[in-house]
């Protein structure tokens, strides 16, 4: 995998402000993390793809653009009003930088990401109307609870690192389903026909809503055995379930 595909197009190579440095150094440490969503890449083969409508470069970058935005969004509630570096303490950019300049950064890192990567994003619409935006994660996901003022701040804490959860488990769901369309319709064109009425996208379905379990039981880890030994619809079940007992 081209492990600087992302980060080369957005680096800024003549930083004018403190802006454009806050991005590379965003940039910098995106680059050290341990990526979140790598094991699920890696279920899927997209080697020696033979197909108009893909290349592995793009889903390649399909890929790292999914763990850039849940590696923004712990910057993002890293603030000093909600978790303060509770993620991330060696990217603490608001120490840094400021509040105001900070979110300046946030805001110019946005508009770099749809002027740089439109074009391939595009190539995975038909795609992607079947799945709510993988980027979710950026969305305002706290619960009514936390406005309440007399609210103390760890609660607002605890509150946070469950919507959290909440919301990165689910987008978890939908990229593994994202790349499960993919991959079957490099192989089998799938995307020819309305794929609801599938019934192996049915079931890729079922099985996918594992991740958004709070625990995973044997109970759950039994019944996707008897869906995968009936249907075979992962094809790299061995290391599907091997990253499933890792969570």
């Amino acid at each position: 995998m081209e492990n600087n595909f992302l980060v080369k197009h957005l680096y800024i190579r003549y930083p004018k402000n403190r802006t454009d440095n806050g991005i590379n150094f965003i940039l910098d440490n995106f680059e050290k993390k341990h990526f979140q969503l790598q094991k699920l890449f890696n279920l899927f083969n997209f080697k020696n793809i033979e197909n108009k409508n893909y290349n592995l470069q793009d889903i390649q970058l399909l890929y790292y653009l999914s763990e850039f935005s849940i590696f923004m969004a712990k910057i993002y509630l890293d603030n000093p009003h909600f978790l303060n570096t509770h993620f991330l303490k060696e990217v603490d950019i608001y120490k840094l930088y400021g509040e105001s300049v900070s979110y300046f950064i946030f805001i110019k890192i946005k508009i770099l990401l749809f002027q740089k990567f439109k074009k391939y994003k595009d190539k995975f619409n038909l795609v992607e109307k079947y799945l709510p935006d993988i980027e979710k994660l950026h969305k305002n996901f706290l619960v009514e609870e936390f406005f309440d003022k007399d609210i103390s701040l760890e609660r607002k804490k605890t509150i946070i690192l469950e919507e959290y959860r909440k919301y990165f488990r689910e987008a978890m769901q939908h990229f593994f389903i994202l790349l499960w369309i993919i991959e079957n319709d490099i192989k089998y064109n799938i995307l020819d026909k309305n794929i609801n009425e599938l019934g192996n996208y049915k079931i890729i379905k079922d099985i996918s809503n594992i991740f958004i379990k709070d625990t995973i039981t044997k109970t759950d880890l039994d019944y996707i055995d008897i869906l995968q030994n009936k249907y075979k619809v992962i094809k790299n079940y061995k290391l599907f379930k091997e990253f499933l007992t890792s969570l």
